[in-house]
């Protein structure tokens, strides 16, 4: 069911987005926004180290259960990916790490922040050179001013 959501709501509207997918991307920022201090919090408990793996463990089993009850891919296929395709639990140990050490230093808001511009800045180099197989989607001058202000943001 959580599948088809997903599924029907990008399939349907690809070049636009319908509110339910902007509902969830909402949610999902709020548990970006806990994974900081929650996994800052245990880690000053039991180590960085320790709660990164206690963080993925637990994504781990909860990703076991949504497959094996909502998966209809073939996970067989991996042998057929590039081997980029494969990073995405290196890019996420690196994050959930960098939220453990910095969220104590820095603060949940001020280390997100600067973890979106992040996301931002390379978010706008992937789309504009097509990287990952995506769809090429210029710079213009409006993403331009809003990366700039998002910027400003952080400096104020």
């Amino acid at each position: 069911m959580i599948t088809a959501l997903f599924a029907g709501c990008c399939e349907r509207n690809r070049t636009g987005l319908t509110a339910i997918v902007l509902a969830i991307v909402v949610v999902a920022g709020v548990g970006a926004a806990l994974q900081g201090p929650t996994n800052a919090s245990l880690g000053r408990i039991v180590g960085t180290i320790q709660a990164s793996f206690v963080s993925f463990f637990g994504g781990l089993v909860i990703m076991f259960v949504l497959v094996l009850v909502f998966g209809t891919g073939d996970i067989s296929k991996i042998v057929s990916a590039e081997w980029w395709m494969c990073l995405g639990g290196l890019y996420g140990a690196i994050v959930v790490t960098t939220l453990i050490i910095c969220t104590p230093v820095l603060g949940t808001a001020l280390t997100a922040t600067l973890m979106m511009l992040g996301q931002l800045l390379m978010s706008m180099a992937i789309d504009t050179f097509g990287w990952f197989q995506t769809l090429p989607i210029p710079v213009n001058p409006l993403r331009v001013v809003g990366c700039l202000l998002f910027v400003m943001g952080i400096a104020g």
